[in-house]
């Protein structure tokens, strides 16, 4: 399972890393209105292989009536401690994925560097988490991930919190990559041990779970920490996300 989960998230982490470094070269060569265009181009092209290779997509088998016929509910996932945890923490890293790659930009538009520049900062962030999951199946036959995961939160959280001290691009790109090993490399293990936790044939149950809550993050955080932003600078915002992934760090750890 990690190891299927390790080879798709590296289709992610490539669009990562190259997306925005492609977008911050093309908004400072043709603008913005023909990048917009362009990337509308990637999602029809998209749009066009799904439906061209539509009959090769593997279908799911159908669940086995003794789970049809069940009557549990899926809120009743989070009152399983382990699985808990795990939600508490894949939505801290998720949460402070997405804000990163919101106000980075706003951040850096703020120090006056160029959108190519920009760019290249997130593309750092990007590379990190392709390397590191184009090693994971080394790294987790040789770690403990539970630790690996406190680890990288802490190094994370530590890494936010000092961004706003740093206006060297150099530095920007090394916190960026560091970034992107804790934030973004790290997300297949979680998916394995949602996996692990979640009870026999509510494992894809348990990813909806995971996705819902992260949707609800992403629909209401960035407005918040947007705000946050607007009347107090990104300095607040960038510490606000340090301390959260460092309390998801103490919260995971004094958990049995």
């Amino acid at each position: 399972m990690l190891f299927r989960s390790s080879v798709l998230a590296l289709a992610f982490s490539t669009s990562g890393f190259l997306g925005p470094m492609l977008a911050g070269f093309a908004i400072d060569a043709i603008g913005h209105r023909y990048t917009f265009l362009a990337c509308a181009g990637f999602a029809l092209a998209t749009l066009m292989l799904l439906h061209v290779k539509r009959h090769s997509i593997r279908r799911h088998h159908q669940p086995s009536a003794q789970w049809k016929g069940s009557e549990q509910r899926t809120m009743d996932l989070l009152r399983i401690p382990a699985l808990l945890r795990i939600f508490v923490v894949s939505g801290l890293m998720s949460m402070c994925w997405d804000l990163y790659n919101f106000v980075m930009p706003i951040h850096g538009s703020s120090l006056k560097l160029s959108a190519s520049t920009i760019g290249l900062i997130l593309g750092s962030f990007g590379s990190a988490i392709f390397l590191f999951r184009l090693i994971l199946p080394w790294v987790v036959r040789r770690f403990n991930e539970r630790k690996l995961l406190l680890i990288t939160m802490v190094v994370s959280g530590v890494m936010l919190a000092l961004i706003p001290l740093v206006d060297s691009v150099p530095l920007l790109m090394a916190a960026s990559f560091v970034l992107g090993l804790g934030l973004g490399g790290t997300q297949p293990i979680i998916m394995s041990m949602l996996y692990r936790a979640a009870p026999a044939e509510r494992g894809g149950e348990a990813v909806g779970m995971r996705t819902q809550l992260l949707n609800i993050t992403q629909a209401g955080v960035p407005l918040i920490f947007g705000l946050l932003g607007a009347q107090f600078g990104m300095a607040p915002v960038f510490v606000a996300m340090g301390v959260a992934l460092l309390w998801g760090a103490w919260y995971s750890r004094r958990q049995p």
